[in-house]
């Protein structure tokens, strides 16, 4: 069960977590369109929070975004603003940020014509991810990375999905030894 944040935002507007739905009939509910980024914020040592490459993370949602032709409504400066926001009225010094951008109600069909495009950005709990149990115990031994297909790939993905899979590889080599 995720841990309940008082505010998400949704469509540029901080709003309670209980008034944060959607419409059942939502395009992106039923044709599984939308993109999404998951990034975390660290608690450093000296006191201080940091979320783990943001700009990154918010160019990556904007490019799958061009992938899927889906146009977000926000530039890529307010959705960076607005993932530090939602941390800071949460009042997390750490957690998980989860922009994702869907279409929203209207026409019903493959082609989603001119439904609005929707954007949210939640906040969970460190730990929300692994049911607050933490990686190790939730999976001992198991590699937390995903391999992907090399042929989804062009080269310089290439060279990336190669670099995901040794850590992978080596994150699983990590746990049988107990390090």
């Amino acid at each position: 069960m995720v841990e309940k944040v008082s505010k998400i935002w949704m469509d540029g507007n901080l709003i309670p977590w209980k008034e944060a739905n959607v419409h059942i009939l939502t395009h992106s509910l039923h044709y599984g369109l939308a993109v999404f980024e998951g990034i975390r914020c660290y608690l450093c040592h000296d006191g201080k929070s940091a979320v783990f490459r943001l700009r990154e993370h918010v160019d990556r949602l904007f490019d799958s975004a061009q992938i899927a032709d889906i146009k977000i409504p926000y530039s890529k400066r307010e959705i960076s603003e607005a993932c530090r926001e939602t941390l800071r009225v949460n009042q997390l010094r750490e957690g998980y940020i989860r922009p994702i951008v869907f279409i929203g109600e209207g026409v019903m069909g493959v082609y989603p014509g001119e439904n609005p495009i929707q954007v949210a950005i939640i906040n969970m709990v460190m730990g929300s991810l692994s049911g607050g149990r933490g990686y190790r115990k939730r999976n001992p031994g198991k590699g937390f990375l995903l391999h992907p297909s090399p042929c989804q790939c062009d080269d310089d993905q290439g060279e990336n999905l190669r670099q995901l899979c040794e850590l992978s590889s080596s994150q699983e080599r990590s746990d049988e030894d107990g390090i």
